[in-house]
């Protein structure tokens, strides 16, 4: 009869340990597949942001006229998109560029600008 009861607990605790095991896995699975979703969502949205990025570092017609105009009137060349001219506490000018967070006190030019797109 102890074995009897023996073995029917055991049963039972296997039993049990293999349905919380067979709902852990589903779990996991549940989790796994919402994270794929996220994950392919996420570099969709990845690949937008660059396509935007590349067609805004686009030089326009426009641009090189302004950039020859200033050319022909002494003044230097407008900074390439997304660099900024700024001045330290001791009124040194630095260039920073907004999207790849570089810093650098030579002023960029387009051609560089373009060897530093990420």
């Amino acid at each position: 009869v102890e074995r009897d009861v023996a073995a029917e607990i055991k049963g039972k605790t296997a039993r049990a340990l293999t349905k919380s095991l067979k709902a852990e896995n589903l779990q996991m699975e549940a989790v796994r597949s919402r994270d794929a979703k996220l994950v392919a969502q996420m570099k969709a949205r990845s690949a937008l942001l660059k396509a935007k990025l590349k067609k805004a570092d686009e030089i326009t017609p426009a641009m090189k006229l302004k950039g020859y105009i200033h050319a022909l009137e002494g003044k230097p060349q407008p900074l390439p998109p997304h660099w900024t001219a700024r001045t330290t506490e001791g009124g040194k000018v630095y260039y920073d560029n907004s999207v790849t967070h570089k810093t650098q006190w030579n002023r960029p030019t387009t051609k560089a600008a373009r060897q530093d797109e990420p």
